[in-house]
């Protein structure tokens, strides 16, 4: 979608540092803190702007259902209703799964206010493997 996230957060951010800058440029890792109110305003706004026929729907997903034979999910179970889909893009954000201590008190929950992710068990069912962040891939400089 032409690289909208570094757009909205060249408008929308506060902070900016490069880690790992006493190693050689291979390891460098930006890093940038926004204004997450700010970045959700313009992100709307330039979602409006440029693609305006795109149907955006904010929801959750409680569950989704695998149809043919080669394990393609073809309907998305929302708190808003069902839909068909040809293809879908899962944006769990950091929260998938979820916990927050409070010394000997475990809670499921996602940012101050906010819902937790339910999509493990969801994504379990696939049986994707497992996923993980980490070090992004080396490009060689030269």
């Amino acid at each position: 979608m032409d690289g909208i996230c570094p757009k909205i957060l060249d408008r929308s951010g506060i902070f900016y540092k490069m880690l790992n800058r006493s190693n050689g440029a291979a390891v460098w890792g930006p890093r940038a803190q926004i204004h997450r109110g700010l970045y959700k305003q313009f992100l709307n706004e330039y979602l409006k702007k440029f693609y305006s026929d795109l149907p955006i729907i904010e929801c959750s997903v409680e569950d989704f259902m695998v149809c043919d034979e080669f394990g393609r999910i073809n309907k998305l179970v929302t708190d808003v209703g069902v839909f068909d889909t040809k293809s879908i893009v899962l944006c769990t954000g950091t929260f998938l799964n979820a916990e927050t201590h409070y010394g000997a008190v475990i809670k499921s929950e996602g940012r101050r206010g906010e819902k937790p992710s339910k999509m493990m068990p969801l994504l379990q069912k696939l049986e994707t493997g497992r996923s993980r962040t980490g070090t992004p891939p080396r490009v060689l400089a030269r």
